[in-house]
C-alpha cells in the first residue's frame, strides 16, 4: 500500500499522565480497543512514608498487558518496518530528539530533548506520517498531526545516536487476548499494599502539618520532594476519577473531586513558596493551611474506604 492509517486513535487530554510516553501509550491502546478505564486504574499510585510514591501500578507491566489484552514490545524502526507494522494495525511509539524534529519549531535546532510520538499512519507518495504529539513544549494538549516521514525517521535516528545506551528507541503495540476486565483488576488489588498506602499517606500529611506548624526550615529543604509527591498523588486521584467505581456515583465522584481540589490547593501553595523562595508568609496563613491539611486527611480516609469497597 502507498497510504494507510490505523483508525480509532484518541489523544488523551483530560489531565497530565506522568510523561509524554504514557499519553502516547493510552492513545495507541485506544486504537486496539483496550479499555481506557483499565489503563487509568492501573496507573494508581501508592503512598510511601517519607513523601515517596510507588508508581508501579496495581500490576506490573507484563502482567497488566495480559490482563488488558495487548503487548508492548521494544524495537527499532526503518521506513519499511514502520510501514509493515502499521499495515498490521500496530501503532508505534517513536522516540525522537526534538532538536531534529521540524514539526516542533520551538525546539527544532534549539533544544535537545528526548520525546515520544505515536505514529499510526503513513503516505509514501507525500512522504508524510500521521502522529500524535504535543501542541507545543509544556502543553498538556496532544493532537493528531501530519508531519514529514523522513524527518520523523531522522529524529528517531538521532535519538539512538545521542543515546547509544538505549538499545531500543520505539515500542510497537499489538492486540492480544483479553484475560480479565476492570472488575478483574480491582480483584487483583493487593489489600495489604492498599492499607500500607493509607497509613503512609496519613503519616505524610501529618508530617506536612508538623512542618507548617513548627519547622519551616525543614519544609523549605524538602519542598521539591513534597511537591513531587503531592503531584503524583493528585494524578492518581485524577485516574481514579475516570473509573466506574467513582464516576457512576455522584456522591463518590464529588468526594474525589473535593480531595483533588485539596491536593491542588496544597500544591499551589508549595509551588508559590518554593519558586519565590519565600516561606515566611506561611506563618500568617498557618491556621488556614492546617485546616486544609486536616480536611485533606479526613476526605482521603473516606476515599480509601471507597477503594476498599471496590476491591471487595
Amino acid at each position: 500500500m502507498i497510504k494507510n492509517k490505523i483508525e480509532g486513535v484518541k489523544p488523551f487530554n483530560k489531565f497530565w499522565l506522568k510523561s509524554c510516553y504514557y499519553h502516547q501509550l493510552i492513545a495507541g491502546l485506544s486504537a486496539l480497543g483496550v479499555d481506557r478505564e483499565l489503563f487509568l486504574l492501573n496507573a494508581m499510585v501508592f503512598a510511601k512514608e517519607g513523601f515517596s510514591a510507588d508508581e508501579g501500578g496495581i500490576l506490573g507491566a507484563r502482567e497488566f498487558e495480559r490482563t488488558a489484552g495487548y503487548r508492548c514490545q521494544s524495537c527499532n524502526i526503518s521506513k519499511r518496518a514502520l510501514k509493515r507494522r502499521i499495515d498490521k494495525g500496530m501503532p508505534v511509539i517513536v522516540g525522537v530528539d526534538c532538536f531534529y524534529l521540524e514539526s516542533r519549531p520551538e525546539m527544532f535546532g534549539i533544544r535537545h530533548e528526548l520525546h515520544f510520538l505515536l505514529c499510526y499512519g503513513y503516505d509514501l507518495k507525500t512522504r508524510e506520517a500521521n502522529v500524535v504529539d504535543h501542541a507545543y513544549r509544556g502543553s498538556y494538549e496532544f493532537r493528531e498531526k501530519v508531519i514529514s516521514l523522513d524527518n520523523l525517521l531522522y529524529a528517531n535516528g538521532m535519538y539512538r545516536k545521542r543515546h547509544p545506551e538505549k538499545w531500543f528507541s520505539c515500542r510497537v503495540l499489538r492486540k492480544a487476548k483479553v484475560q480479565k476486565g476492570a472488575l478483574g483488576l480491582w480483584s487483583q488489588m493487593d489489600l495489604n499494599r492498599l492499607l500500607s498506602s493509607r497509613k503512609s499517606s496519613e503519616k505524610n500529611l501529618g508530617e506536612l502539618k508538623r512542618m507548617f506548624l513548627s519547622d519551616l526550615k525543614e519544609l523549605q529543604e524538602k519542598s521539591e520532594k513534597i511537591t513531587d509527591y503531592l503531584q503524583s498523588m493528585r494524578t492518581s486521584l485524577y485516574c481514579l476519577s475516570e473509573t466506574r467505581a467513582f464516576s457512576q456515583s455522584k456522591e463518590k465522584s464529588a468526594l474525589l473531586d473535593f480531595l483533588i481540589s485539596g491536593y491542588s490547593n496544597l500544591l499551589s501553595l508549595l509551588w508559590k513558596m518554593w519558586r519565590q523562595e519565600n516561606f515566611s508568609f506561611a506563618v500568617t496563613r498557618r491556621d488556614g493551611i492546617l485546616r486544609k491539611i486536616d480536611s485533606v486527611k479526613e476526605t482521603e480516609e473516606k476515599v480509601y474506604d471507597c477503594l476498599w469497597e471496590a476491591c471487595a
